[in-house]
């Protein structure tokens, strides 16, 4: 399914374990199901809602979660509540996206820029790891909320592991 074209899809209750989704469009989707271990490699991920989605294990390595247009008005990508634990973000862009609760926990944001993420303070990195290349919205201290710097990843974003 890669390059599927998901945009405006009502995908609530998926069950998209593990699929290959690589390089797809889901904007405006609105999902809450189990995606672990799907892979989203370079997807457009803008003014999509992932809300308390199960995407452990997920590969997000490049994929634009980015504040985005729909009917004209501004609306950010929700992952509220969602499940990154392990994922991997690298080079990830999450700018104005909406992040409360959302469990980071052990995932890899390397480059990952989360500029203007919205309730970043009510999210949890545990374990999460950046380097000095990731992007934080203004006044975020990563090391005050777990987050461990680690060397520059130098893999791609489009090699798989």
């Amino acid at each position: 399914m890669r390059r599927a074209n998901l945009a405006d899809a009502d995908l609530r209750g998926a069950l998209l374990d593990g699929a290959d989704l690589q390089e797809s469009v889901w904007h405006s989707a609105v999902i809450n199901g189990s995606l672990r271990d799907v892979d989203l490699r370079g997807s457009d991920l803008r003014v999509s809602n992932f809300a308390h989605s199960d995407m452990t294990g997920a590969d997000l390595r490049g994929v634009d979660a980015s504040r985005g247009l729909r009917d004209g008005e501004s609306y950010l990508a929700a992952f509220q509540g969602a499940d990154l634990s392990d994922a991997d973000l690298r080079n990830a862009t999450l700018t104005g996206a909406f992040v409360a609760g959302t469990i980071f926990t052990r995932a890899d944001l390397r480059g990952a820029d989360f500029r203007g993420a919205v309730q970043m303070t009510n999210a949890h990195w545990n374990g999460a790891i950046y380097d000095r290349s990731t992007r934080f919205s203004a006044g975020f201290d990563p090391a005050h909320h777990g987050l461990v710097m680690r060397a520059a990843s130098p893999q791609s974003t489009t090699d798989k592991d």
